[in-house]
């Protein structure tokens, strides 16, 4: 069902957003989210699970290490970084969308990428806290938006992006947060436009999710196996793929026809 650009009046915006750039102001319709009421929409899946690695204030102090992220995927975030700002694109005019941030300097390097060729980003994720650790690495004069939206409920116009990036955060989600998050990605990027998904590519059955009964994330099987209709039904297509035995991951690139 189309949705009305209004919508996003009803997203929480990060403030103040990066004001010395006026293509990112927050228009007519936009109205700021107090925190406590983006905070209401954090899915239980993050809220049981994952409170230790992105709610937990000491969490995000924790993290934001480039040194440990490089450890947590075993020596080759700098590979999978470079790897999808090439599929990505050296230039990146139009708009950009992201959903979820990310620990690291990927969303910083991809800005950057954004702003020399003139274009727009939009950076959404349900964790108000993550998108304040966000606003703290970007330069003020960033073209970014910093959006507090739920993956699986984008209040964004259908066709609006030229492509979109999900980093690491399939796997995280229960398969029918997962499934919700791939459609609502699918809507709002245009014809012709691209999401790149960078992911565990192997089984892991010790994943939390798998503890409270639902099924975990069997890397990219389970995206063309669950979710291939999806797919299919949104005109899009798996393009590419690029696999990092070391880490366990895979950069895959879907396009829509």
């Amino acid at each position: 069902m189309q949705r009305n650009a209004l919508a996003r009046s009803e997203a929480g915006v990060i403030g103040p957003l990066f004001a010395n750039d006026a293509s990112t102001s927050l228009g007519d319709g936009m109205a700021a989210l107090a925190f406590s009421a983006a905070e209401d929409r954090v899915p239980h899946y993050l809220r049981a699970h994952y409170w230790w690695a992105y709610i937990h204030p000491h969490a995000v102090k924790l993290f934001e290490r480039q040194w440990l992220v490089n450890l947590i995927l075993w020596g080759n975030y700098g590979r999978l970084r470079d790897a999808v700002l090439a599929e990505m694109g050296e230039t990146l005019p139009g708009s950009t969308l992201q959903v979820a941030c990310a620990y690291g300097d990927l969303t910083s390097r991809l800005c950057e990428r954004v702003a020399g060729t003139g274009g727009l980003i939009d950076v959404v994720d349900v964790l108000p806290i993550q998108l304040r650790n966000l606003r703290r690495k970007l330069p003020r004069s960033t073209p970014a938006r910093l959006l507090a939206m739920d993956s699986a409920n984008l209040e964004l116009p259908d066709a609006s992006y030229d492509r979109a990036l999900v980093f690491f955060l399939l796997h995280e989600q229960p398969s029918g947060h997962r499934e919700r998050t791939l459609s609502e990605l699918f809507r709002v990027v245009k014809p012709g436009g691209k999401i790149v998904v960078v992911d565990y590519a192997l089984p892991r059955w010790w994943h939390r999710c798998a503890i409270s009964g639902d099924r975990c994330w069997p890397g990219w099987s389970l995206l063309l196996s669950n979710c291939g209709a999806t797919i299919s039904r949104s005109g899009f297509r798996l393009t590419a793929r690029l696999a990092c035995a070391r880490s366990r991951s895979s950069v895959a690139s879907i396009r829509k026809w």
